[in-house]
C-alpha cells in the first residue's frame, strides 16, 4: 500500500489491490506516477454527484498511449480513523467532469 497526499494534504491510501485494479487498464500503462501528480495537482476537482464523501481529481495529459486525455483519480473521503481516506478509482477521458464511477 502506498499514501498519496491530495492538493489539500490530506493522506489518501492506494491499496495494492486498487492499485493492480488501475493499471491493468491499456490506457493507464505507464500512468502510476500520474495518478500522485494528478491528486497532488489537479486542474479541475468536482464533488461526486453520486457519492458525497468522494471527489473526482482532473489533470490532462498531452501524451499518453491513447493520445492527449484527461485523467480522473475519484478519492473517497472518510472521516474515521480506522478507514481514512483511499484512492478508489481512476480513468481516462476525452472531456473533464465526466465521471468514472
Amino acid at each position: 500500500m502506498k499514501i498519496l497526499v491530495d492538493f489539500q494534504g490530506r493522506p489518501v491510501r492506494l491499496t495494492d489491490e486498487r492499485r493492480q485494479h488501475i493499471l491493468e487498464h491499456p490506457e493507464m500503462a505507464g500512468m502510476e506516477s500520474a495518478l500522485a501528480d494528478t491528486l497532488r495537482d489537479p486542474q479541475l476537482v468536482i464533488r461526486s454527484r453520486t457519492d458525497e464523501t468522494a471527489t473526482l481529481n482532473y489533470r490532462y495529459y498531452l501524451h499518453t498511449l491513447v493520445g492527449g486525455k484527461w485523467l480522473c483519480v475519484v478519492v473517497k473521503y472518510s472521516d474515521g480513523a480506522e478507514k481514512g481516506s483511499e484512492l478508489f478509482s481512476s480513468g481516462s477521458g476525452s472531456k473533464a467532469g465526466r465521471s468514472v464511477e
